[in-house]
C-alpha cells in the first residue's frame, strides 16, 4: 500500500486517522504542525500527503506551497482537510498545488477513495 504523511494540530484526527490508514493497509507517519511536516515529508518521501488547512504558525495551504516547491517533494500529492470548504477555500488549494480537498468530517469510504485517486492521478484539484 501507500506511505501517507498525515498533518495535523490535533492529536485525537492523528490518532484517528493513523489507525484508520493502518488499519486499511497503509503505512502512517504523522505531523503535528505544518514545519513539522515540511520536515518529515523531506525525511519519508511519502506516497501521499494528508494535510489540514487550518493550523496555527504555518497553515496546510502554506505547507502545499512549500511542497510544491521543493525538488524533493513537489511531485507528492497533497490532499487538504478542512471543515470549511468554499470556493475560495478550492481555488486557492488548487494555487497551491493540491490534487483535492477533503471537506470534515468525511465518512473513511471517502477518505480512502480521495487517497487512491491521489495517488493514481497527480493533476491539480479542479
Amino acid at each position: 500500500m501507500a506511505r501517507i504523511l498525515v498533518v495535523d494540530d490535533y492529536p485525537a484526527i492523528l490518532s484517528l486517522l493513523d489507525h484508520t490508514l493502518a488499519t486499511a493497509g497503509h503505512e502512517v507517519v504523522t505531523a503535528g504542525s505544518g514545519r513539522e511536516g515540511v520536515a518529515e515529508a523531506g525525511r519519508h518521501k511519502p506516497d501521499v500527503v494528508l494535510l489540514d488547512i487550518d493550523m496555527p504558525m504555518m497553515n496546510g495551504l502554506e505547507v502545499c506551497d512549500e511542497l510544491k516547491r521543493d525538488p524533493k517533494t513537489s511531485g507528492v500529492p497533497v490532499l487538504l482537510m478542512t471543515g470549511r470548504l468554499c470556493v475560495e477555500v478550492l481555488e486557492r488549494a488548487r494555487q497551491a498545488g493540491a490534487v483535492g480537498v477533503l471537506p470534515k468530517p468525511f465518512l473513511r469510504a471517502r477518505l480512502l477513495d480521495e487517497i487512491a485517486r491521489a495517488i493514481s492521478e497527480v493533476e491539480p484539484c479542479r
